[in-house]
C-alpha cells in the first residue's frame, strides 16, 4: 500500500525522495472544465485565445500593446463591437510574430487591423507591413493614454445608456469590468485620479448616461471626480465598486453583473496581458474575468465568496484559465472548482508547483528527485509556510 506523509520544509538538512505531483480531478455537475488557454508567453497566450475566440475568417482584429497596459485597456469594448481578437504585440514586428501568423492566417483580405496606441508602444512598421498585405491600417493613437482612450470611445458605435469609468493609472480594476462593459457596447472611460479628462467630460455631457459605474475605491478615482461626474450628468445614477483590495473591488462587481455566469475565465490579477485577451470571449456572454493571486493557491476570500455564493445559486458554469500554470496555478483551478461544487479550499501547492517557487536567501531551489537540499544550509529565525507531499 502507499503512504503519503506530510512534512515541512522548516527543517534542514532534507533529504527528498520520490516526488508525487497530484493532480487533481476537475469535474463540476452540469458544466465543462476546459482548463486554460495558453502560449509559452503572452503573445503566444493571446494568439491562442484568438484562435478560441475565431479559428475562421475575420474582418477585423485589434491589435494591443502587451507591454504598455493604459492605451490596451481601451481595446476590450471596441473589439467586441468588431467582432474581433484582441491580439498583443511587441513594439515591432520582429517580435510579434504569434500575432502576424493569426493575421496572415484569418484576416480576409481588405480586412481592417485596428491598432490601439501611438507608435511608442506599436511602431510604425506594423503599418507597413500589414498594408503592404493588403489590409486596411486604422491607427488609434493620442498624445497620451487618455487621448488614446477617447479616440477608441469615439470610434464606438455605441447606443448604451451605460457608462464604466476607471482608473487610467493601473489595470485591475478596469480589466475586472471590461468583460461586461464590453458585452454591453457601454464606453469604458479612463480617468486620473483627481480629475476627470476633458474627453471623459466632453462624452458625459454630450451623452447623460442613465447609469455610471466606478470600478475602484476613492485612492484611484477620488471624491472629487465622482462629484464631477454628478455634476456634469446629475440624473445619472451611479454605483461604485470599491473594495479594500482590487480582489474585493472585482468581486462586488461580479456579485452585481455575473450572478449566474455561463462561463468564469481565470487569469492573473498581478498582470494585465491574459486577461485583456480573455475580455473577447467574456464579453460574448458577459462573463467575469476572475483575478486570482498566482502567488497563492487559494482564491482571494472575497472572490472566493462570490464563488460560493454561485454554488448556492444552483450556477454551474464552465471554467477556463487564461495563461499557464506559472500565471494560473492548477491547484487555483482547483479550488475555484471546489468553491462552485460547495468544497472547501485546499491551501497546499503540489510538488510541480512548489519547485518553481520555492528559495531560500533569494537563491532558487530546484526539487529533484533523490536529491539532499541544504545539507550544509543554516536557517535562523525562518519561517518556511510551503508543505509539499512524498511518497515511500
Amino acid at each position: 500500500m502507499k503512504h503519503r506523509k506530510l512534512i515541512s520544509l522548516a527543517i534542514v538538512p532534507i533529504l527528498v525522495a520520490t516526488f508525487i505531483a497530484t493532480t487533481a480531478t476537475l469535474s463540476l455537475a452540469g458544466s465543462s472544465i476546459n482548463p486554460r488557454l495558453y502560449g509559452s508567453d503572452r503573445y503566444e497566450t493571446s494568439t491562442a485565445i484568438a484562435n478560441q475566440f475565431s479559428n475562421q475568417t475575420v474582418s477585423n482584429v485589434v491589435l494591443a500593446s502587451g507591454n504598455d497596459f493604459p492605451d490596451a485597456l481601451s481595446a476590450s469594448v471596441l473589439a467586441h463591437e468588431l467582432s474581433a481578437p484582441i491580439l498583443l504585440v511587441d513594439r515591432n514586428t520582429q517580435t510579434s510574430k504569434a500575432a502576424l501568423d493569426y493575421i496572415q492566417a484569418h484576416l480576409r483580405p481588405q480586412g481592417t487591423v485596428y491598432i490601439t496606441g501611438g507608435t511608442s508602444v506599436i511602431g510604425s512598421n506594423f503599418e507597413s507591413l500589414l498594408s503592404n498585405q493588403g489590409h486596411q491600417i486604422k491607427r488609434l493613437g493620442g498624445s497620451d493614454l487618455y487621448d488614446t482612450n477617447e479616440l477608441i470611445v469615439n470610434e464606438l458605435n455605441s447606443t448604451s445608456d451605460t457608462v464604466y469609468i476607471a482608473s487610467g493609472q493601473n489595470f485591475p480594476d478596469a480589466l475586472a469590468i471590461s468583460s461586461f462593459a464590453s458585452q454591453t457596447n457601454s464606453p469604458i472611460l479612463l480617468t486620473q485620479t483627481n480629475g476627470l479628462p476633458k474627453g471623459a467630460q466632453e462624452y458625459l455631457t454630450n451623452n447623460e448616461p442613465k447609469n455610471i459605474y466606478i470600478a475602484g475605491g476613492t485612492a484611484v478615482v477620488s471624491g472629487s471626480v465622482e462629484n464631477e461626474i454628478k455634476s456634469i450628468s446629475p440624473n445619472s445614477k451611479i454605483t461604485r465598486f470599491a473594495g479594500q483590495t482590487r480582489f474585493d473591488t472585482a468581486s462586488l462587481a461580479y456579485s452585481q453583473l455575473a450572478a449566474n455566469p455561463k462561463t468564469i475565465y481565470i487569469a492573473s490579477g498581478l498582470n494585465y496581458p491574459d486577461a485583456l485577451s480573455g475580455t473577447i470571449l467574456a464579453a460574448l456572454n458577459g462573463d467575469p474575468i476572475l483575478l486570482i493571486d498566482p502567488s497563492t493557491p487559494l482564491v482571494p476570500d472575497s472572490i472566493a465568496m462570490y464563488l460560493a455564493q454561485l454554488y448556492k445559486n444552483g450556477a454551474t458554469p464552465n471554467v477556463t484559465a487564461l495563461g499557464g500554470s506559472v500565471v494560473v496555478p492548477d491547484e487555483v483551478i482547483n479550488n475555484v472548482v471546489n468553491l462552485l461544487n460547495g468544497q472547501s479550499q485546499s491551501p497546499l501547492f503540489n510538488i510541480t508547483t512548489v519547485d518553481s517557487r520555492l528559495n531560500f536567501g533569494g537563491l532558487p531551489v530546484n526539487l529533484l528527485p533523490n536529491k539532499t537540499i541544504g545539507s550544509t544550509l543554516t536557517l535562523t529565525n525562518t519561517t518556511i509556510p510551503i508543505a509539499v507531499f512524498i511518497r515511500r
